[in-house]
């Protein structure tokens, strides 16, 4: 049986006991706060009013196989409420994918491409102002361009950019928007 007075008659096993649960409770708080803290990395936008078209990574180093947090997005920008209807749309994880986002490497060479697949399929949203359309997905880094096979993407440098290319404004023709590219690298 443990003696109840073990640690009083002994200081430096009490302060040994206290410091070891503080380091417990400290990473404890540390690893909870950080799992639950969002995930911003570089973001890329273009404004062509009234919309603003952008795209966002997590951050731009990855391990090979790791998923890739990526978000789209259109927002409104102005004062006035809008109608955007895109005549074609992809599916990824059965979400509606209706921005375009596609991945190079550092030849130049379209490695993946989500994009209006579904020709002929419409979809419209209103946006009232300042009110932000937003599709976030985890990609697995397979390649689906130019390969026979759905393979991991190899280690090196790649670039992502997002575009409206079968996106109308206001019962419009096609609006067309690309964004610069972000960088990342597969470690």
């Amino acid at each position: 049986m443990v003696d109840k007075w073990l640690f009083l008659r002994n200081p430096r096993r009490t302060v040994l006991l206290v410091a070891i649960l503080v380091v417990i409770l400290v990473s404890s708080i540390y690893a909870y706060y950080w799992s639950v803290s969002p995930k911003e990395g570089p973001r890329v936008s273009v404004l062509s009013p009234p919309l603003e078209l952008w795209l966002q990574l997590d951050k731009t180093t990855y391990v090979q196989g790791e998923n890739i947090s990526v978000s789209v997005g259109v927002k409104n920008t102005s004062n006035e409420t809008i109608t955007v209807t895109w005549t074609s749309y992809s599916l990824y994880d059965g979400k509606r994918a209706l921005l375009d986002f596609i991945v190079s490497d550092d030849n130049g060479t379209d490695v993946f491409q989500l994009c209006g697949l579904l020709l002929g399929s419409t979809v419209s949203r209103t946006l009232s102002p300042e009110e932000e359309l937003t599709f976030s997905f985890e990609w697995n880094m397979k390649m689906n361009k130019n390969v026979a096979t759905y393979d991991v993407l190899p280690k090196g440098s790649y670039c992502g950019k997002t575009s409206t290319r079968y996106m109308k404004l206001n019962d419009s023709s096609h609006l067309t928007l690309e964004t610069q590219t972000i960088s990342f690298k597969i470690e």
